[in-house]
Order: structure tokens, then sequence, then C-alpha cells
């Protein structure tokens, strides 16, 4: 009879598991501390790439544009950056242009990969000229660290009575600019050369500065600590809500508005989605963000609020103006973070806008 009891205990009641309630601390081998801020890539030139367009009368040659994106450790897609304009007629291509992102928390594990196409305008389909990877992991500094295991009061703890110190590994990124030339592959073999610039800019307040200073290199420790603040950063602009906005559709007494946003001498345009039949419209997850701005050059934010016309697709009418409003960028800066009803000017109607301005370190 005992032994059957013991039997039958063993199924009803389970063993008990114990939680510790203790505050989480960092485990074997885990990235301690990351870092926010700008990436600037810059796609350079490339030389050497393959002709895609034969030419029995003249010389072969390829039309060639650059596609940036990004992907994960298992090789899927989880940004698309952008694309370079076409080099007609060239097989050493010159681009220089600049891509700017915020990039997402772990963005340290993703790699930027650079597809090389031929325009071709007779079919839909551009053709692969090459491919060439970059792991983002390479902009850091990998620095291990040995820190004393804090006391752990599970019975399994308790039982073993070992305690072992956990190594951790800090990431500090660098703040200087490296210039990566890849070789472009083709079906495994190589077909020309890609040069790329990538610049990585940390927003200031997250202690760059002591982290180089203790574990990255001398000259990038001055370059880090020389830096002048509040010359750039990035400009946040999230899109709430519009109140009161004049009637454009008379039929059905209201308005279908969409809002957009030009900032600065390089005039970075962005625009948010239409809100159908309302004169008070509210956005969801509105986000904008304007990056590399130079307070110098980029004083103001000029915002349009217009009515969204369905045949501006297809070229055969244009949204219609309701008015606008400027936001000087000096405003947003004595305030770290602005949220105001602006009001559209000579007209009716305001727009609610939450406004933050982070510096670089």
């Amino acid at each position: 009879r005992l032994i059957l009891w013991c039997r039958l205990t063993k199924y009803m009641w389970p063993e008990r598991t114990v939680i510790s309630m203790k505050k989480k601390t960092a485990k074997e081998g885990e990235i301690e501390k990351s870092y926010d801020g700008q990436l600037s890539i810059s796609v350079r030139c490339a030389e050497g790439i393959r002709a895609a367009d034969t030419n029995f009368v003249s010389k072969s040659t390829s039309d060639p544009f650059v596609q940036i994106v990004m992907i994960d450790q298992a090789g899927v897609v989880v940004r698309d950056i952008g694309t370079t304009r076409t080099i007609q007629k060239s097989l050493s291509p010159i681009w220089d242009e600049t891509f700017v992102i915020v990039p997402k928390e772990g963005w340290a594990n993703r790699t930027l990969k650079f597809r090389l196409y031929d325009r071709d305008k007779m079919t839909p389909s551009n053709d692969l000229l090459g491919e060439a990877s970059i792991p983002l992991s390479q902009l850091f500094y990998e620095h291990v660290e040995v820190q004393e295991a804090q006391k752990d009061r599970s019975r399994k703890a308790v039982k073993d009575q070992e305690e072992k110190p956990v190594t951790v590994t800090r990431m500090i990124p660098t703040t200087e600019k490296k210039t990566y030339t890849e070789t472009l592959l083709y079906k495994e073999a190589p077909g020309g050369k890609l040069t790329v610039d990538l610049h990585f800019s940390v927003f200031a307040g997250q202690g760059l500065e002591n982290d180089i200073a203790q574990v990255g290199p001398q000259d990038n420790t001055d370059r880090a600590i020389a830096a002048p603040k509040n010359t750039r950063g990035v400009l946040k602009v999230s899109l709430i809500s519009a109140a009161n906005l004049k009637v454009m559709n008379r039929i059905s007494g209201n308005t279908d508005p969409i809002v957009f946003f030009e900032f600065g001498s390089k005039k970075q345009i962005e625009k948010s989605r239409p809100v159908m039949n309302t004169c008070n419209p509210k956005w969801k997850d509105a986000v904008f963000f304007f990056s590399d701005v130079t307070p110098e050059e980029d004083t103001e934010l000029r915002v349009e609020v217009k009515d969204y016309e369905r045949l501006h697709k297809i070229g055969l009418k244009e949204h219609r103006s309701m008015g606008g409003f400027k936001v000087p960028l000096q405003d947003v800066i004595y305030s770290s973070t602005l949220v105001n009803d602006f009001h559209l000017d000579g007209t009716q109607g305001t727009v609610k806008l939450e406004l933050s301005w982070t510096p670089f370190a």
C-alpha cells in the first residue's frame, strides 16, 4: 500500500518550482549595453562590374544602381533602406549617395546587404549583377568583462553552493567613419568591387565618452571627447491629430486630410497617410525622423495640410492645399520636447504635433 501511495502522489502532486524574485542580472555571454544613434550609409562607387547589356556595334555595358537592405541572422530582410539613382552605360559607376537611418534595438546583430542591379527598361525585372554584405558588428568594439555573480537564494543555488563569476560582453560603437571595399558576388563568382562608407553617430546623454575612454583606441577616444555637442542631431516629429479643418468636399461636408512635412536645407520630405471623410482626423503611429540635422543650416520645419485626391496617383488631379505653418527648430531645442496645437496660417484649423530634438554625442 505504501508503494502504491508513493506512485500515485508522484502524478497527483508535481514537483514544486521555485521562482526567484531577485532582479534580473546579466547572464553569461549577454550583451550588457547598447547605444541609440544615427547610421549614415554612403554608397560611393563600383568598378569592374559585369556588362549586362550586350551590344554588337559598340562595347557592352550596364545601367547600374544599388539597392540597400538590412537582414537579420537568418537572412530575412527586416528593413528596406533605399535605392541609388541609375548610372547610364557605365562599368565604373560613381554614385556618392548617402542614406541615413535610425536603427532599432538589436541592430548590432544585423547585416547590410548591397544588391547591384542593371536597370532594364524593356522588362519589369532588373538583372542582378552582384551582391555584397557588411556585418554591422564591425562598427563595434567587443569588450569582455568578468563580473561577480550575485547571490541566488533559490534551492538549486543553495544546494550547489557555487557562485561562478559572470562574463559580460560590452559592445562599444566606434564614432569614426569606416570605408569598405567589398567584392560583389554573382553566383559565387566575383563580379567587381563596391566601395561604401559607414558612419555611426551616437545620441548624447548615453555616457559614450566614458565608455570609449575606458575601452576604445586612443584615436577614437580623442575624437569622441573633442566632438562638439548640440551641433548635429535628429528631429523626431509625431503627428497626433488635427481639428476644425476647412471643408473641402461640399457634397459630403467633410475633407480627406493628408499632412506634408518639409525640413531643412536638404528639403527632407515626409507625408502622413490620408484620413478620409473627417475635419477632425487622428493619426496613429505617425512618427517621422529627420536625420543629420544641423541647427545652423536647418532652421525650421514646414508643415502643410492638403485635401487628398485619389486621382493624384495617375496625374489627373493635385492635392488641394488647406494651409500650413512653420516651426522654428530652436523652439524644439530649447524645450527638448514640444507638444502644441499649431494654427494653420490664413485659414481655420489646428494640427497637434509632438516634436523632440536628440543631439549626437
